[in-house]
């Protein structure tokens, strides 16, 4: 069961303690929703979690844009870790959680649109936001670094280390801490997809280019180091 006492207990002691609040906000909630409805929608869909997100806003009395954001990353991350369990029947809503803020169907575009356009929430003032302005220029510079090829390649490594991190962050709002986790054998080349934390992203054939790139320019590395 995707909300059972030990299904939730297991997610806290595997490094979940910090949204336990949040996942049990959101069991509670569920258990309230219509029955048919749930089972009609095959379980859990993105809609269901953004009406949890409203009625957390209202009830909580929140009022940052950050604070919104941190109850969506730990339900994801929630949801994320029954995926690895194949607890997550719906086929719809496991395609939205793999997809990133490149698609506007995922569920990090639908929750951020909400989070963002809510009447009752305002920006973090403890810090600076990057402006849509802003994350086009770092975006531009990101593509700026991919295509340019210098004679120095260690220098070139490292440009296009910088660049992709960003673009995956991105397009993924994956953490630093998982991008270091993933291994050559999680990508496929042919079937345009990789594993990223056990869960299988499709890539479109830009992203798919640039890891080409960067992978050839760092084998190149390695095997000079290896002379």
């Amino acid at each position: 069961m995707p909300f059972s006492e030990k299904t939730i207990n297991d997610f806290i002691l595997s490094d979940g303690i910090k949204y336990e609040s949040h996942v049990r906000y959101f069991a509670d909630y569920i258990s309230n929703i219509d029955e048919q409805k749930r089972v009609f929608s095959n379980g859990i869909w993105t809609d269901l979690v953004i009406e949890s997100i409203n009625q957390f806003i209202i009830e909580k009395g929140i009022s940052s844009k950050a604070r919104a954001k941190h109850y969506r990353t730990g339900l994801r991350n929630y949801f994320n870790y029954l995926l690895e369990k194949g607890v997550i029947r719906n086929s719809e809503f496991k395609l939205e959680l793999a997809e990133g803020n490149s698609s506007k169907n995922s569920f990090l575009s639908k929750t951020n649109y909400f989070i963002e356009n809510h009447p009752q929430l305002k920006e973090n003032v403890s810090f600076n936001p990057y402006t849509d302005k802003d994350m086009s220029l770092l975006l531009s510079k990101c593509r700026e670094l991919m295509d340019h090829q210098s004679k120095n390649q260690k220098k070139t490594y490292n440009d296009m280390l910088f660049a992709m991190v960003i673009n995956f962050v991105y397009c993924f709002g994956t953490k630093y801490s998982v991008l270091r986790n993933i291994k050559i054998n999680d990508l496929n080349f042919k079937y345009n997809y990789l594993y990223i934390n056990g869960i299988k992203v499709h890539l479109n054939e830009k992203i798919l280019d640039d890891l080409e790139k960067y992978i050839n320019i760092r084998n190149n590395i390695k095997s000079e180091s290896d002379v």
